[in-house]
């Protein structure tokens, strides 16, 4: 599968750290069903800025009280799963800050449905409702593909953290609009999506009485389709960080970001030509 035109397997205008990260994938992806084929996927990707992650897991029952009986008879009904994330859009030049304007555009957009056109004047009747597939590593994943979550959303929030500043413009402008710009320097963006699960979910029972839980080849939820008991191989290993020298991490990049726009800023720097490297190797945390 491929990406469209627009969309980016490189960071082109982001700093060195946050660009390394980015290519090895660390990233969040939220592709819109509606608009994607088999050969071409129509999706946004973000650097993996998250400042809040929740999956919250929720059974449904129907309990009915019945006449001298001090509990209610309850029948089970549903299990829904809802995901919500938060995330920072920092930009170190105001060619990145434009760039992540492009990409809350085009994000926004994906709310609306696909509409099928119809002769004359008419508005058309909707083909398809604004689907998502979202993919963050193994915590947002389809557990039988590994391919992005199936949900919907009930909407996106854009938060211009104002305390950040923007790139202004009175007249020819970055975005090219014609007139006054304001392109915030970190954007800050969440949802919620109420999870459409694609593979059978449950409990059976198998030969020898034992039982198996149907969840998918990579494993419901989070793709661990192995038992502690199996877990083999070489542990990843700890790489020391030298004293006074940034983690390559996506919080060290995210600061080194919004450290570079400031300074971008009070320099007069539009063009962020002042970047320095994050070159530490990833330290992995458990």
């Amino acid at each position: 599968m491929s990406q469209n035109d627009g969309d980016q397997k490189v960071l082109q205008y982001a700093m060195p750290g946050e660009a390394d990260l980015f290519k090895q994938g660390y990233k969040l992806i939220i592709e819109h069903v509606p608009t994607s084929t088999e050969k071409k996927i129509n999706s946004v990707e973000f650097s993996a800025f998250l400042t809040t992650f929740s999956d919250a897991y929720n059974s449904n029952w129907n309990a009915e009280d019945v006449f001298g009986r001090m509990d209610p008879i309850a029948t089970f009904r549903s299990t829904r799963r809802a995901i919500s994330v938060a995330w920072n859009i920092p930009a170190s030049s105001a060619q990145q800050a434009a760039e992540n304007f492009f990409k809350v555009n085009k994000l926004l957009q994906f709310l609306y449905p696909l509409y099928t056109p119809q002769m004359g004047n008419g508005a058309g009747t909707i083909n398809m409702g604004p689907l998502f597939r979202v993919k963050f590593g193994n915590l947002i994943q389809d557990a039988r593909t590994g391919r992005g979550l199936l949900g919907y959303v009930n909407g996106f929030t854009m938060d211009p953290i104002l305390e950040e500043g923007f790139f202004t413009y009175s007249s020819n402008g970055i975005l090219e609009t014609g007139g006054v710009e304001y392109v915030p320097k970190t954007i800050r963006l969440n949802f919620e999506m109420t999870v459409v699960h694609e593979h059978p979910l449950g409990w059976r029972k198998g030969e020898q009485n034992n039982y198996y839980f149907r969840g998918g080849e990579k494993g419901f939820p989070y793709g661990m389709a192995i038992t502690p008991g199996q877990i083999a191989g070489p542990q990843p290993a700890l790489v020391p960080i030298p004293a006074n020298k940034d983690n390559n991490t996506p919080a060290r990049a995210e600061e080194s970001a919004l450290l570079q726009a400031s300074r971008d800023f009070n320099s007069g720097n539009k063009f962020g030509e002042n970047m320095y490297s994050l070159n530490v190797p990833i330290k992995e945390e458990k």
